[in-house]
């Protein structure tokens, strides 16, 4: 009975020490944010960039990505994948991708913004209750 028990213990001990950041690495769902440095012809602008995901019902992911100073109107990711610390989202209806690298800690995912042709860094942070930017209400419909 003592070694079926020091057998079960081990397992479960060696969850518990693992530190907290091991096992937070995996989980992208949360809300993050970036900032683009976009040039133009008009001249460079800053666009805040907010990306929410979470888990389906089959728990895969799925997220809605924002660009706050361009109207806030969500677009749905077509896939979120993350391999290893490999993180890569499409979102079709922009004709855009991001892929980057998941922090060891889980709080960052470095990366690129690729949209058109044009790529651009895109570091993205996980936001808190108190450093989520607020996402303004989108606009409404064109009337009918």
């Amino acid at each position: 009975m003592k070694r079926w028990r020091t057998k079960m213990l081990l397992p479960i001990f060696a969850l518990w020490a693992l530190p907290g950041s091991a096992l937070l690495a995996q989980d992208l769902t949360g809300t993050w944010q970036g900032t683009l440095k976009v040039n133009g012809p008009n001249g460079s602008a800053d666009l805040r960039t907010v990306l929410k995901i979470s888990r389906a019902d089959n728990e895969s992911l799925r997220g809605s990505f924002y660009s706050i100073d361009q109207g806030a109107t969500p677009v749905n990711t077509t896939s979120i994948t993350l391999k290893g610390s490999a993180v890569k989202v499409s979102i079709a209806q922009l004709n855009g991708t991001f892929e980057g690298t998941l922090s060891g800690d889980g709080n960052t995912i470095s990366g690129q913004w690729t949209q058109g042709g044009l790529a651009l860094p895109l570091n993205l942070v996980r936001a808190t209750d108190q450093t989520a930017w607020t996402i303004p209400e989108p606009p409404p419909p064109p009337p009918p």
